[in-house]
């Protein structure tokens, strides 16, 4: 469609009146009214309108200049709000995301130390179960040859029935100290089981943080 077109508009005294109207792409753009052409154009894009018609139009261009107006207030709006938003993006991409990732890192470190000394007591715990269970054989052995010796008590061998009889008392002091080991170190390795439990479960939290945040 051309950039201009005539309009034949009719004068309060009823006399044919032509304006110019330039056209651009947007209908929000002023438009350039040449009045007072009395000479006729024949052209086809000359169109024949009336003044209420005329007012119209001039009414609907102030209209779609004030929207214009409206969308370039709102258009700032976004932009700035863009920026506020690119400025924490920037803050959160480079002050609290590394902070946090930080923060899961000694989280992770500590939980993986927890984690190998808690291995370290377990290994300690197996080898004093597996003393207790030579200890038991030994103490079950002893208290066979405790009942044979106490068969031969009436054979006159007091004396050494009493000597070998101090000695399973000795190893069943032994037992008991072993006993009280292994039943501490246990208790050690289960207060440790604990903790790296609660540390995982926090290392959890951290990450479930950064992924509700779309961070990894």
């Amino acid at each position: 469609m051309p950039r201009h077109i005539h309009v034949e508009a009719k004068s309060s005294k009823g006399t044919p009146q032509f304006v110019t109207c330039s056209r651009s792409h947007s209908d929000g753009h002023k438009h350039k009214h040449h009045h007072n052409h009395n000479h006729h154009h024949h052209h086809r894009d000359v169109v024949k309108v009336d003044r209420s018609e005329w007012e119209a139009l001039r009414e609907r261009e102030h209209t779609l200049a004030d929207s214009n107006k409206s969308f370039a207030l709102e258009n700032n709006t976004l932009k700035a709000s863009l920026s506020a938003t690119q400025q924490e993006r920037h803050r959160l991409v480079h002050g609290v995301i590394p902070q946090i990732q930080s923060q899961v890192a000694a989280a992770n470190d500590q939980a993986q130390r927890h984690y190998r000394e808690a291995e370290r007591q377990h290994q300690r715990a197996l080898r004093l179960e597996s003393e207790n269970k030579e200890l038991r054989a030994e103490s079950a052995d002893l208290r066979t040859r405790v009942t044979e010796l106490r068969r031969q008590l009436d054979a006159s061998m007091g004396r050494r029935v009493a000597e070998l009889l101090k000695e399973v008392e000795y190893w069943k002091d032994q037992y008991r100290r072993m006993k009280t080991k292994h039943d501490a170190a246990w208790r050690q390795y289960d207060d440790l089981c604990a903790s790296v439990r609660l540390k995982s479960e926090k290392l959890a939290v951290y990450e479930d943080i950064l992924r509700r945040g779309g961070l990894i």
